[in-house]
């Protein structure tokens, strides 16, 4: 016959038994903390009125410069628009980030397709420097 250990057991049963009860209890804190934050938040729809929430936009329409900018104007901020994405593009290549370089390029055959819509009459740029921009967005490819 084996002898019997009752004390051993006795403390190793009391010992499961008080951390299951601090387990308990942190658990207890963890739900009254989790409810706190919930309370401070309030409901999604409190913080964001519904009039003010962003409208979803039509991505298969021309993006629309404000109407009181001057021709001139949106021309030029596209083309420095333009000449930056090409000098980041560049950049991308040099760090071999050929995905974002890619994204550049498309902006900029965007932005030529938007800039080729405006009248370039009093602008500096003409036809041709948006033909330059197409043919360097096609080598950097």
């Amino acid at each position: 016959m084996t002898p019997h250990r009752p004390q051993k057991h006795d403390k190793q049963q009391s010992k499961l038994r008080r951390r299951h009860i601090q387990w308990e209890q942190a658990q207890r804190e963890q739900k009254a903390r989790e409810r706190d934050l919930q309370r401070q938040k309030g409901p999604p729809e409190a913080k964001i009125p519904t009039p003010e929430r962003r409208k979803s936009i039509d991505l298969k329409k021309l993006p629309v410069i404000k109407e009181k900018f001057s021709v001139l104007r949106k021309v030029l901020m596209i083309d420095f628009f333009i000449k930056h994405f090409l000098k980041m593009a560049k950049k991308c290549n040099e760090h071999r980030a050929y995905s974002q370089s890619a994204m550049y390029i498309m902006q900029v055959e965007n932005l030529c397709t938007i800039i080729s819509t405006y009248d370039l009459g009093t602008t500096s740029v003409d036809a041709e420097t948006i033909e330059e921009y197409r043919v360097s967005c096609s080598k950097s490819f």
